[in-house]
């Protein structure tokens, strides 16, 4: 895929009126994806009909607060994009499912994700923690995986991509 097509397809997908987070996520989401495809999608063994998108996220428990207002972003942003025909053509179909503010069910909805749904690209998380849960299982597996919360830095993996701010981003130096 071209620079230039890349390029437009963001355009298309992004409109000035969102708020920074969701330019986060979509942003995150549509590269994600786009980038996948563009790859030939390792876990597509066609390159006709939607593909497939994983989202776990609280939306209920604990961390509730957080994962409602993420949940609508994601579907926000894959709607957004399946109106401008998708990615390279194909629409976006998302499986979610709601963790509970629970490392362990994390970690369970992230591998139906994988080996079930056959996922192209996982993105969720709201704590380090529950990021942290899923990686072992995310690597094994060579799991696409987008991680677009705020974090502490430091991570550095090969399918696991933290979109969110660091500290040093937002403070300055006391």
């Amino acid at each position: 895929m071209a620079k230039d097509e890349l390029e437009v397809t963001l355009t298309r997908v992004i409109h000035t009126d969102l708020s920074r987070r969701r330019f986060l996520q979509g942003t995150g989401l549509a590269l994600g994806t786009i980038g996948l495809a563009a790859c030939g999608g390792g876990t597509t063994t066609t390159n006709a009909g939607p593909v497939a998108v994983g989202s776990v996220l609280d939306g209920t428990g604990g961390l509730n607060i957080y994962g409602t207002v993420m949940i609508d972003a994601t579907n926000f942003a894959i709607d957004e994009i399946n109106k401008k025909g998708g990615v390279l053509g194909r629409q976006l179909k998302l499986t979610a499912f709601d963790a509970q503010s629970t490392n362990d069910k994390y970690v369970q909805y992230a591998d139906q994700l994988m080996l079930e749904t056959k996922a192209a690209v996982i993105m969720g998380g709201i704590t380090s923690g529950s990021r942290e849960a899923m990686r072992p299982s995310i690597d094994k597996n060579k799991q696409l995986y987008f991680y677009n919360e705020q974090y502490e830095g430091g991570v550095c993996d090969k399918y696991v991509f933290c979109t969110g701010v660091v500290p040093s981003q937002q403070l300055s130096t006391l």
